[in-house]
């Protein structure tokens, strides 16, 4: 099972953050509703046509899952984002959700979404002001060797706008527990 480490030094499941997150930001901002498989190209270094990552809770935002029935809203963000070390992808095309608490921001990207493989998903957190000079950012990787990646703060930046219109990447992060990195540079730009 891969852990995350919160803002406040504890280490919790995934699927817990995700459900919090996903209560507590309830879509605001500039969050499409749902969005499915968007159909643009990507590219990485393993195979494509991933089977989806699954929310456990069912929290709002991408599913992610392909071969699913009913009408999905395509993502209106952008994602520019290339990921090397552990991991070597790139996400680019229409994909990502973005939202927020008044006050903080959170934005999220699948590379399911765009189907790359290995299925992880990338997130960035912002609860409070004091977040927002170095908002969380972890990495889960959801297939294969399952693993987790978090910035330390000292390795590149993340860059959030305020007005949640963007996140920026250039940064290193660290294999919890272990050794490893990936570094990932690019962008998510909110368009709803």
């Amino acid at each position: 099972m891969n852990f995350l480490l919160t803002p406040y030094g504890r280490l919790v499941a995934p699927s817990f953050l995700l459900v919090a997150v996903a209560l507590s930001f309830g879509g605001a901002g500039c969050s499409e509703d749902e969005s499915g498989p968007s159909g643009t190209s990507a590219s990485s270094s393993g195979s494509s046509g991933s089977s989806g990552i699954s929310d456990d809770a069912g929290s709002s935002g991408s599913s992610g899952t392909s071969g699913s029935s009913g009408s999905k809203t395509e993502s209106k963000n952008e994602v520019d984002l290339t990921f090397t070390g552990d991991i070597t992808a790139t996400l680019k095309g229409k994909a990502g959700t973005c939202g927020g608490v008044p006050g903080g921001a959170s934005f999220q990207v699948r590379s399911a979404d765009l189907g790359v493989d290995p299925a992880f998903e990338l997130a960035v957190v912002i609860l409070e002001e004091e977040d927002w000079p170095q908002p969380t950012t972890v990495l889960n990787v959801t297939s294969g060797d399952k693993a987790s990646y978090t910035w330390s703060k000292t390795a590149g930046t993340v860059v959030a706008q305020r007005d949640r219109s963007r996140v920026d990447f250039d940064v290193e992060l660290g294999k919890v527990a272990a050794a490893g990195k990936v570094t990932v540079k690019g962008s998510i730009v909110c368009n709803d």
